[in-house]
C-alpha cells in the first residue's frame, strides 16, 4: 500500500458543501462549464451497454453472462442514446446511488440515461472517480427529486447546475494514474480474498456432500461397508442400511405471505429469498424450519429457530420427526437448484419440484452424528470465512476513502504519482483485475424509457 500521503500545502474555501476546502490552485466549476449533454441516437446496431453501481458503464453482454438480467436484444431500440469513449454517463433514476461512470466503450443505452460529454480538454477519467465518491452521491440525491426515493431523479438541467472541483489537466492525470495504479493493487489483494472465499464455500459443500450422501461413514472417515446402486441424479449410491426418500416426505411446503399489513421496525424477522429485509409484529410460524427460496435467490436456503414471517418469495416448512431440521437444511445445501430452476429469467422453483426431490435419509442416530460431523468441521471453516469476508469489507472501504481524498484534493499525490510506471504498466494491472471473476451487479434490470418521454 502507498504511505507518506499528505495534504496539499494550501487550500481555499469553495462554498460547495460536498467538496468544502480544495486545494488553493483548484477550480471550482458548475458541470454546464465543464460538460454538454448528447441526445445522439437512431443506432439500433451498435452494442448495448449499462451503466452498474458496482463497475459503472459495462457492455451488457457481459451482465447477460453474469446474471438474470433481461436480454433486449430484440427491443426497439431506435430511441437509445449513442455512447462514445469517453463520455460520462449516468442512470437518472439512480445517479444518487453511484450509477455513473465514463465509457471506454462505444455503444447505445437506455433513453432514461443522461449522456455528458467533456467541454474541453479534460482527463473524463477524473471525473469518473470524482462522481463516484460517496460524497457526490449525497450531492446527486440532494438535486434529485421525485414523489418517493425509489422514483428520484438527477435530470440533465440539475447536473448542470452542480459544482465540481477541476485541477489542472496535467494534476488531472497524475491523479488519474495514482489512483489507477494504487485501486488495482488494491483489487489485486481484494480478488486473492475473493478466491479464498470460494475454496472455502467449496470445501463447506464437499465436506456436507460427502456425510449426507453417504460418500463417507463420519465416524470411521472411510465409506459404508455395503452400499445400494441406482441412478438418481446427483445420487449413484447410499449406504445399504439407508433410505431413499423424497422431501415431501420429510417436511410439508408451505408458501410465504403478504407482510404489509403486520410490518413494523422490529419485532419478528421477515425472510425472503434474499435473506432478512424487514420485522413483522405477527410470526407465520414459531417452530425450527428450513426456508426454501421460490423465486430471484433459489439456491440460499435457511436455517431458522425463531418464529418468523416468510413472503412469497419464500417456502418455509413444517417438519416431520423422522429427519433432524439441521440434516434436512444440510440436504438443502446440496441439492442441484441450477438443475431444477424453471428457465426463466428469474430463477424459480415450484413445491411440486422441490417436494419431489429424492434424498437420502438414514436413521435418526446417524442423522444426528452427520450433524455432529458437519457442525464440527465447519466451525474453523467458518471463522476463517468470516475474518476473510471482514478483510474484503475493511479493503473496499480504504479503496473507497482513497480514491475520495485523492479526487477532491484531500491529500496530494503529484509527487507520488510521477514515480509510479507508465500507463503501459498500469493498464497491464487493470487487466489483471479485469479478467478476476468477481460478480458484477447489475443496477439496470430494469429499463426507464418512461422517464425520457
Amino acid at each position: 500500500m502507498i504511505t507518506k500521503l499528505h495534504p496539499y500545502p494550501k487550500y481555499k474555501e469553495t462554498g460547495v458543501e460536498w467538496l468544502d476546502k480544495v486545494p488553493e490552485s483548484w477550480d471550482v466549476l458548475p458541470n454546464r462549464t465543464l460538460f454538454y449533454e448528447i441526445k445522439d441516437s437512431n443506432h439500433p446496431e451498435e452494442p448495448l451497454l449499462s451503466v452498474t453501481i458496482s463497475r459503472g458503464i459495462v457492455q451488457q453482454s457481459d451482465l447477460l453472462s453474469n446474471s438474470s438480467k433481461k436480454d433486449s436484444s430484440n427491443e426497439d431500440k431506435t430511441k437509445y442514446k449513442l455512447v462514445v469513449p469517453g463520455d460520462i454517463a449516468y442512470n437518472k433514476m439512480r445517479a444518487w446511488q453511484g450509477s455513473i461512470g465514463i465509457s471506454k466503450f462505444r455503444g447505445i443505452v437506455s433513453p432514461a440515461y443522461i449522456i455528458q460529454r467533456p467541454r474541453k480538454t479534460l482527463n473524463a477519467d477524473y471525473f469518473h472517480y470524482l462522481f463516484r465518491t460517496p460524497s457526490f452521491a449525497k450531492e446527486a440525491e440532494r438535486w434529485s427529486y421525485g414523489i418517493t426515493s425509489d422514483q428520484w431523479s438527477l435530470r440533465s438541467e440539475h447536473f448542470r447546475m452542480i459544482y465540481s472541483s477541476l485541477p489542472s489537466i496535467q494534476e488531472q492525470n497524475l491523479i488519474v494514474k495514482f489512483v489507477k495504479y494504487t485501486t488495482n493493487k488494491i483489487q489485486k489483494f481484494i480478488n486473492t480474498k475473493q478466491k479464498l472465499i470460494k475454496l472455502l464455500e467449496e470445501q463447506k459443500q464437499a465436506i456436507i456432500h460427502q456425510a449426507v450422501t453417504g460418500a463417507i461413514d463420519v465416524q470411521t472417515g472411510k465409506p459404508y461397508p455395503k452400499y445400494s446402486n441406482f441412478e438418481v441424479g446427483y445420487l449413484k449410491a447410499i449406504p445399504s442400511n439407508w433410505k431413499l426418500s423424497k422431501i415431501k416426505f420429510v417436511c410439508s411446503i408451505h408458501n410465504g405471505a403478504d407482510h404489509k399489513h403486520i410490518e413494523t421496525t422490529h419485532g419478528y424477522p421477515v425472510l425472503g429469498s434474499g435473506g432478512q429485509f424487514s420485522y413483522a409484529s405477527s410470526f407465520l410460524y414459531n417452530k425450527v424450519s428450513v426456508l426454501f427460496g421460490r423465486k430471484g435467490t433459489i439456491d440460499k436456503p435457511l436455517y431458522i429457530e425463531e418464529p418468523f414471517w416468510t413472503v412469497d418469495t419464500m417456502f418455509y416448512t413444517k417438519i416431520h420427526k423422522n429427519v433432524l431440521p439441521k440434516y434436512l437444511f444440510f440436504i438443502a445445501k446440496i441439492i442441484p437448484y441450477d438443475y431444477y430452476s424453471t428457465k426463466t429469467a428469474l430463477p424459480s422453483m415450484t413445491q411440486t419440484i422441490l417436494g419431489n426431490h429424492k434424498m437420502p435419509l438414514p436413521p435418526i442416530r446417524i442423522q444426528e452424528n452427520i450433524v455432529d460431523y458437519i457442525e464440527s468441521k465447519l466451525i474453523t471453516i467458518n471463522s476463517t470465512f468470516e475474518h476473510t469476508k471482514r478483510e474484503i469489507e475493511l479493503l473496499k472501504e480504504y479503496k473507497t476513502r482513497l480514491i475520495s481524498d485523492v479526487v477532491t484534493g484531500k491529500i496530494d499525490v503529484r509527487e507520488i504519482a510521477k514515480t509510479l510506471p507508465d500507463d503501459v504498466a498500469i493498464e497491464e494491472i487493470l487487466d489483471e483485475v479485469e479478467e478476476s471473476n468477481e460478480e458484477i451487479i447489475d443496477d439496470d434490470s430494469v429499463f426507464e424509457e418512461n422517464e425520457s418521454k
